[in-house]
C-alpha cells in the first residue's frame, strides 16, 4: 500500500473524456473508484466526474481536466498530503 495512485480514466483521448464513456463519468461513480480504495490506494479521477466531488472533500486522490496535466500535479504532491491521502483511504476502506 502506498505506491502511487488508481487512474479512474475512461475514453479515446487523453485530453478529455467524451463519447459513451465519456457521459457515463459523468453520472455514474466506477467500480474502478472502489477497487483501487480495497487496494488502498488514492485515485486519480476526471475533474467531470460524478465522484469528483467525494474525491475531493475526502482528500482521497485528485482530479484533473486531461491526463496531460497528471506529471505536474502529481509532482506537486508533497509526502505529508500523500500520506493524508492513504490514510483517508484507510478510514473510508473501513467504512464499508
Amino acid at each position: 500500500m502506498g505506491h502511487g495512485f488508481g487512474l479512474v480514466w475512461d475514453g479515446k483521448q487523453t485530453s478529455e473524456i467524451s463519447g459513451l464513456f465519456g457521459n457515463y463519468l459523468k453520472y455514474n461513480n466506477p467500480y474502478k473508484v472502489s477497487s483501487y480504495f480495497s487496494a488502498g490506494m488514492p485515485v486519480i479521477v476526471w475533474e467531470q466526474a460524478a465522484i469528483c466531488e467525494f474525491v475531493r472533500k475526502n482528500n482521497v486522490g485528485i482530479s484533473v481536466a486531461g491526463l496531460g496535466q497528471l506529471q505536474e500535479k502529481v509532482a506537486q504532491i508533497t509526502s505529508s498530503q500523500f500520506t493524508d491521502m492513504l490514510r483517508n483511504v484507510k478510514h473510508i476502506k473501513q467504512k464499508n
